[in-house]
């Protein structure tokens, strides 16, 4: 008799039932396939999310050292088109921009011919540049494409 009743107090004492510990075991299992299927998407969505603020970055620094070359090019004080260059790779913050990529041309008028640089007051200078964006996964999977990025200003010689 004795064995009856700690056979008893044994399975009062040991908590929930086979069934609830296979519900319960299995409940884990069914979060941790839905996590091993959802995560990798999460993660690329957020990669994906960081590579266009990278891109997005280097378009709006290309075009802001690009401006400012520009608005440097079309100073009276300016004569020489190494100036302008060093300006716009000096301005494209972080792209490491080379000064020998940026085009610096004077036109005599908009839409006009082509006159040697730095030309008379009241010429169209006009600078450009292009840039090969390197993304993060060009650096883990070589064979993927660059993008390349352009940016171009025309302003007033003074």
């Amino acid at each position: 008799m004795s064995s009856e009743i700690v056979a008893v107090t044994a399975s009062i004492e040991s908590g929930p039932s086979g069934i609830a510990r296979r519900k319960a075991a299995r409940g884990r299992a069914q979060a941790l396939v839905e996590f091993a299927l959802v995560s990798p998407l999460f993660l690329l969505i957020v990669v994906a999310l960081l590579e266009g603020g990278r891109l997005t970055f280097s378009a709006m620094a290309l075009q802001y050292g690009i401006q400012h070359a520009g608005r440097v090019g079309a100073l009276a004080g300016t004569t020489a088109a190494v100036a302008v260059q060093n300006d716009a790779a000096a301005n494209a913050f972080t792209l490491n921009l080379d000064p020998t990529t940026v085009n610096v041309t004077a036109y005599d008028a908009p839409g006009g011919s082509s006159i040697p640089y730095p030309g008379p007051a009241g010429s169209i200078v006009q600078v450009a540049t292009s840039y090969t964006y390197q993304t993060l996964f060009t650096y883990a999977f070589p064979g993927l494409p660059s993008i390349p990025l352009a940016a171009q200003t025309q302003y007033k010689r003074e």
